[in-house]
């Protein structure tokens, strides 16, 4: 697992794909500012997610890529004509960019494969590496301009790769769970932690727009996607790796971390959650998932969060003995207590599988878990349930 706690160091910031704005300035700084001529009257989002060319390893090589098509329709509130320029950041993260000259956008377009339209009209876009403000990044800009009144659909197109680390394994938008569940207890040190992956879109930044947003649809074409996931795993583990795994769990003192492997199936941890997303049937056994506000009013810092999180959970009868050794280690706790901190601990991987303990101390923690409550398809073998309820 050498590796993929240096591929975490390295992926450890979200891809997070900002909405398009307004940006004043002419120079490699512009500034994000609020316009109160031109209405966001509508927004549609369509996300669809993608398998890696290569496999996804623990290094962070050939991160799963998201497709985006965002249709947004802006109305020109004045009688007077307006001219304006507007950007769309595909980042909130800092980013590096060679010093060359302007050639580099036509690479830096084919990279992200980003189009912006009105119509047949392809608008010719520059790109600055991050606003005046510093708030975002990976910035195309281009200058709009409006009759009296106007409406113009505006579309935009591009593509991202998202994130491979370590993540939380904490419900999303859980905040009452987690006043529910010591912190800094035993249960949230051994399994607060996963392997996650994620693509994140932040709506915040519609907010620079006058007026309100009237309608805000999300569309999330997840099904093709799921099904890969479920047949990979957390990552897809070379020979090497599985080897090297292997050896490091017949050692003493494995902790945890080892737990992190591909056996275990990714669950949702979606921001909002799984049950706000409506099913659509799209006919020959073809749905995807939506969201429909109206009107829509999105705060500062609002986002999309669709993630996935494979927990430490054995597999194997044997690996149990790292729970036993991680309880050992972090509780320093000996005799009865001893004991009853590790029937917790197990009893929390039998929730995991599906298997209700009626176990009040861990309840609070099991309730906060994103995997609670999600339908579980992992096998639960004989002989590991038999070691866990021992």
């Amino acid at each position: 697992m050498k590796k993929l706690v240096l591929g975490v160091v390295g992926a450890a910031s979200f891809s997070i794909f900002a909405n398009v704005g307004v940006f004043n300035g002419s120079g490699q700084t512009p500034i994000a500012e609020k316009t109160d001529a031109i209405q966001m009257v509508e927004e549609e989002v369509v996300m669809t997610p993608r398998k890696a060319q290569g496999p996804v390893t623990t290094a962070c090589e050939n991160l799963d890529p998201m497709d985006y098509r965002c249709t947004f329709l802006l109305r020109n509130l004045k009688s007077t004509p307006v001219e304006l320029q507007v950007g769309f950041p595909l980042d909130l993260e800092p980013y590096r960019m060679s010093s060359k000259s302007a050639e580099d956008v036509e690479e830096l377009v084919a990279l992200f494969n980003f189009t912006a339209r009105r119509g047949n009209e392809k608008f010719q876009v520059r790109f600055v590496p991050y606003d005046k403000e510093k708030h975002f990044s990976k910035l195309f800009l281009w200058t709009m301009k409006f009759a009296p009144n106007e409406e113009q659909t505006l579309v935009i197109s591009y593509t991202m790769e998202g994130y491979l680390g370590l993540d939380s394994t904490y419900r999303a938008n859980s905040r009452e769970s987690r006043d529910d569940v010591d912190t800094d207890s035993l249960l949230t040190t051994l399994f607060d932690v996963g392997i996650g992956e994620a693509h994140i879109y932040v709506t915040g930044t519609a907010t620079c727009w006058a007026g309100e947003i009237e309608k805000a649809t999300f569309k999330y074409y997840s099904q093709e996607f799921e099904s890969y996931l479920a047949k990979r795993g957390a990552y897809d583990e070379t020979d090497e790796d599985r080897k090297n795994r292997l050896a490091a769990l017949s050692k003493k003192g494995a902790n945890m971390l080892l737990l992190l492997k591909p056996d275990i199936r990714m669950v949702r941890n979606w921001s909002p959650t799984p049950e706000k997303w409506m099913r659509k049937d799209d006919g020959n056994g073809r749905f995807h998932y939506e969201m429909t506000f109206a009107p829509f009013r999105p705060s500062k810092g609002d986002s999309i969060q669709l993630r996935y999180v494979a927990p430490p959970m054995p597999t194997e009868p044997d690996e149990v003995a790292i729970i036993d050794e991680s309880v050992r280690k972090i509780s320093k706790a000996k005799g009865d207590q001893a004991k009853q901190y590790l029937r917790d601990a197990k009893d929390v991987v039998l929730e995991f599988y599906g298997i209700k303990t009626d176990n009040p101390r861990i309840a609070p923690f099991v309730r906060s878990q994103c995997w609670s409550g999600q339908d579980r398809s992992d096998k639960l073998s004989p002989a590991l349930r038999k070691r866990l309820e021992k």
